[in-house]
C-alpha cells in the first residue's frame, strides 16, 4: 500500500516487527481481493480490487515451512489509518522506501 508520495504502508506488531498488511488467501479468493479484505481488517482503510495489482510472487523456504506469497501493491485506497486489530498491530506508518532497511 502506497500514498500520493511512493511512501509505503508497514505496521508496527505487537510482537516490534514492521509489517506489511496482509494475510492468507481465503478459498477461492484471488491474490487481489485478499489483499483488500486483508487492508481492510488490518488497518480499516478500503479499496477496490481493481486497484489491487500483483507484481510479484515471492517463495520463501525457511526451517520446515515453505510459503507462496503473492507481492499486492495498492496505490487507490479511502479511510483512515485505525487499528481494527490492536492484538496484532499497535500503529500504522507510511515510510520511504529509501529509509526502509
Amino acid at each position: 500500500v502506497t500514498d500520493t508520495f511512493g511512501r509505503v504502508l508497514l505496521g508496527r506488531s505487537t510482537r516490534g516487527m514492521w509489517e506489511l498488511p496482509g494475510g492468507r488467501i481465503e478459498t477461492d479468493e484471488a491474490a487481489p481481493a485478499a489483499a483488500v479484505r486483508e487492508l481492510n481488517e488490518e488497518t480499516g482503510l478500503t479499496a477496490r480490487v481493481d486497484d489491487a495489482h500483483v507484481i510479484t510472487v515471492l517463495h520463501d523456504d525457511r526451517l520446515d515451512v515453505r510459503r507462496v506469497t503473492a507481492v499486492v501493491r495498492i496505490s487507490r485506497w479511502d479511510g483512515e489509518l485505525s487499528l481494527p486489530e490492536p492484538h496484532h498491530f499497535v500503529r500504522w506508518e507510511f515510510h520511504d522506501l529509501n529509509t526502509v532497511a
